[in-house]
């Protein structure tokens, strides 16, 4: 971690996300992750609605599959 992750976390924190799925968004976003996969589905729905604002694409890997444009 480094202040720059930190700040990003403490930002999507103020979108509703906890602060262990804003650290681990951030995390991807830094990263330079395309694709960060979950199950949670409030962590997804968070997502969604906060679309415009994040730098990687959050989603569901069963979803992912079952998507034939990403294969």
């Amino acid at each position: 971690l480094n202040e720059v992750i930190i700040s990003r976390g403490e930002f999507l924190q103020t979108l509703g996300f906890g602060g262990y799925d804003a650290l681990h968004l951030a995390c991807a976003e830094a990263s330079g992750a395309k694709v960060l996969f979950t199950t949670d589905d409030k962590f997804l729905r968070r997502a969604q609605k906060n679309h415009e604002v994040i730098e990687v694409t959050v989603v569901n890997p069963l979803d992912w599959m079952q998507n034939d444009e990403a294969l």
